[in-house]
């Protein structure tokens, strides 16, 4: 079995391919549209879905077979089509450009793969067993799915929108962590997870000292 270093890579304002225009093509482009890249489709035809985001301008289709020109400044490459010998040309075409290509479910031809994935905000989450079994990495992410709130992301842009504060009132950097720590382990994401977002802010921000702890809400 292959192993994959992980990696998050940003795509924002970056042109990816996409080959193939069904169900898995539209999943795929969902996820980088997602992530603000710029997304070409090529394939001969195109789901509906597929055909309502380029009508709203969230990503570019072209009818037609794919070309080697369509890898130009390509960042990535996706083929989501069940058509071997295309599959293969094209992962010819990547290795030429030195350009990483994922061909769905067949991970001998793959640079990189898609791992499982849980969003919650700023929080994402990915589960892989390094292509052995996609279902066993479905599994694994229904699981955490039930103890990785929305909450979490939330509690994920509040401490970034302390961050710059909190460097300026603590100096060191162990002493940040250690109170990052305790905002971590307070009744903050029960706040959050009740839908108080305002007594949720103002607690954490007395546990890190940026409000007198006399103040009340």
């Amino acid at each position: 079995m292959a192993r994959y270093y992980p990696i998050s890579l940003d795509v924002e304002g970056r042109r990816c391919l996409i080959v193939g225009g069904g169900r898995v093509a539209e999943r795929k482009a969902v996820t980088l549209v997602e992530a603000g890249a710029d997304v070409l489709v090529v394939s001969k035809e195109i789901s509906p879905t597929l055909a309502d985001m380029a009508e709203a301008g969230d990503l570019l289709v072209r009818l037609g077979e794919p070309a080697q020109t369509d890898l130009e400044g390509a960042v990535l490459v996706i083929a989501a089509t069940d058509d071997e010998p295309l599959n293969r040309r094209l992962r010819e075409w990547a290795r030429e450009r030195d350009v990483p290509i994922n061909v769905v479910d067949v991970p001998e031809l793959c640079d990189f793969i898609v791992p499982a994935r849980i969003d919650r905000g700023p929080v994402t989450i990915t589960i892989s067993t390094g292509g052995a079994s996609p279902a066993l990495a479905k599994h694994l992410r229904r699981m955490l799915e039930e103890h990785v709130t929305e909450a979490h992301g939330e509690l994920a842009e509040l401490m970034g929108r302390l961050r710059d504060e909190v460097f300026h009132v603590i100096p060191t950097q162990p002493e940040r962590a250690a109170a990052w720590r305790r905002v971590i382990d307070s009744q903050v994401i029960e706040l959050l997870e009740a839908g108080q977002p305002d007594e949720a802010e103002l607690l954490a921000r007395r546990i890190m000292g940026l409000v007198p702890s006399e103040v009340e809400g």
